[in-house]
């Protein structure tokens, strides 16, 4: 997919979900630096075949955010979760998550 995507734009991030999806088909997500024009990318990936599969294109839902995480940031649920039941090793998962000590 790099070699193939590649022709198109930079290529800065290529997935493969271990999963299918409702049709058993695998899917793959491609992220492009620097597009100037998202539609027109779409449609030209869209008509190109990759390992003699014609492949289909979808514009991303939703914008994918940097997972950096700076100074300062909270951490995850699970993360506090995880501390607090490592500096208490006797308490149950349940009091962990209500706070009891």
């Amino acid at each position: 997919m790099w070699r193939a995507f590649s022709g198109y734009g930079r290529v800065i991030d290529i997935y493969v979900p271990n999963r299918k999806d409702r049709y058993g088909r695998r899917f793959r997500f491609a992220r492009f630096q620097e597009v100037k024009n998202v539609s027109m990318l779409e449609k030209e990936l869209d008509h190109i075949k990759v390992g003699g599969v014609k492949i289909h294109v979808n514009q991303p839902r939703f914008d994918r955010q940097a997972r950096t995480l700076k100074e300062g940031a909270q951490k995850s649920a699970t993360e506090t979760i995880r501390s607090e039941a490592r500096r208490q090793p006797n308490l149950s998962y349940a009091n962990v998550l209500k706070g009891s000590r």
